[in-house]
């Protein structure tokens, strides 16, 4: 625990009075390091512990613990206490074995581990033995979650659904991504979930609790990961010549490097890694975002998997997704890319057949209509209760373009006016939005509702 970290989430430990009584509180010389000191004092002084299977906390990344050199000064006075005065050369190395394998991507080749050790054990026997047990345990299998789901009685039916961001992101893609999942598995097949976000966390929207969500930006999946393939290397000759007239852009090979540059290659070759090292029979890659990196090295992904089949999956109108500049890309490479890797698909699943003109000509042909899954049932209302309501249901942000649904509303109010509009929602445009409606209010009956919570009694009453 010394060299390697605390053990478990620090936050969610619980410990009796009894506890306390025989190990004491905190010591509060300590600024950042007094729960993790209090640990080592407690494991020393014999007290057992248990992981509890079950997530009981959620918390976002950062916090005074990332005060690095506050950190760096509190984990040197702990070894030192525990193993006596440490050279600065090796408390760096040691310092750096406890993130081997972890998100500040430390790497050492075997040779420089032995050599570790070797150097502890200059030190101290106690010191080497503890260190040689680290690099053991970070030599381990990979063992969990880290593992798709897998049933060797049901072959066939291996679905992995990939997005970029996944963990506490509360978007439209991510919901129907989700409710695909757990669609999937209700109907028996073996669904895995993979994003590369690098924040911990559970989904925003509820994943069946059997589905394995892997985040493959966080420990310990992306220090396993990188290391698999990392020579893959993608060619610029094949994307020189696509041309999308609707992006108005050419690519040039300095923009395809510094696009590259950009963690767009090293992202690539972390999915990459993972479809070959894991075998799937469909990949879901789920809005463009996602497609340059399941589709950037497929290639050499289907080298080691032939037998696999890619769809792009795109839930919303492609002159949004791939040329709008309200929907988010990080330059005109980006845009280009996303369109350009589609070509490497099997298919291209759109949510309506008037999707299909929206596409590049030469794509239209793998374009196949893939329905949403909802997990709600629909109901029937009886005529007499139904009300003439257009309900309007997302995030309050610029993209959306609530601005215009309210002209065409007032439009709209001219010819039906016993129709009402109800938008449902919260983001940044919140109050812009109520000022707009204002403007309108007197030419059409719209109300405006925030936060979900409220929908389900609405659309009852």
């Amino acid at each position: 625990m010394l060299v390697q970290g605390i053990p478990g989430g620090h936050e969610t430990i619980f410990a009796r009075r009894i506890v306390y009584d025989r190990v004491g509180p905190y010591d509060l010389s300590y600024r950042l390091a007094a729960d993790y000191h209090w640990v080592i004092r407690a494991f020393k002084a014999g007290i057992s512990a248990r992981g509890m299977a079950k997530t009981i906390l959620v918390m976002a990344a950062g916090g005074t613990s990332f005060n690095q050199d506050t950190e760096v000064r509190e984990n040197r006075r702990l070894l030192e206490e525990n193993f006596g005065k440490l050279s600065d050369n090796l408390f760096e190395k040691l310092y750096d074995l406890k993130f081997y394998r972890n998100w500040h991507g430390c790497k050492y080749s075997d040779r420089q581990l032995i050599e570790i050790i070797n150097e502890a054990r200059k030190h101290s026997p106690e010191l080497a033995g503890v260190v040689a047990k680290v690099v053991d345990l970070r030599k381990a299998p990979l063992k969990g979650n880290i593992q798709p789901a897998c049933d060797l009685n049901n072959p066939g039916s291996r679905v992995l659904i990939v997005l970029t961001y996944l963990s506490g992101v509360n978007g439209g893609a991510e919901r129907i991504a989700i409710e695909q999942a757990n669609e999937l598995h209700a109907r028996g097949y073996q669904v895995t979930v993979l994003s590369g976000s690098g924040y911990a966390g559970q989904p925003y929207y509820r994943l069946h609790p059997d589905i394995p969500h892997i985040d493959i930006a966080i420990p310990p999946y992306k220090s396993y990961y990188e290391r698999r393939h990392n020579e893959l290397q993608p060619d610029f000759d094949m994307w020189k010549d696509l041309h999308f007239s609707e992006l108005k852009y050419e690519p040039t090979k300095e923009d395809f490097q510094k696009w590259l540059d950009a963690a767009h290659l090293w992202r690539a070759r972390m999915y990459a890694s993972f479809l070959i090292e894991h075998e799937f029979d469909l990949v879901l890659a789920h809005m463009p975002s996602s497609y340059p990196y399941v589709l950037l090295l497929d290639h050499h992904i289907r080298a080691h998997r032939p037998d696999l089949r890619i769809m792009a999956a795109l839930h919303n109108a492609p002159s949004f997704k791939f040329y709008s500049a309200d929907y988010p890309a990080e330059s005109d490479m980006d845009r280009f890319m996303r369109l350009a890797t589609l070509r490497r698909s099997d298919r291209i699943g759109l949510l309506f057949e008037q999707f299909r003109a929206q596409m590049p000509s030469a794509l239209r042909d793998r374009c196949v209509v893939v329905p949403d899954f909802t997990t709600h049932p629909v109901r029937t209302i009886a005529p007499e209760r139904r009300k003439k309501r257009i309900i309007a249901v997302g995030r309050l942000a610029p993209q959306k373009d609530h601005a215009t649904l309210l002209k065409a509303f007032r439009h709209l109010q001219g010819v039906f006016p016993d129709w009402e509009l109800h938008i449902y929602g919260e983001g940044s445009l919140h109050v812009t939005s109520r000022k707009v409606v204002g403007l309108f209010l007197e030419q059409l009956r719209s109300e405006f509702v925030p936060v979900l919570h409220r929908l389900q009694g609405r659309l009852a009453a």
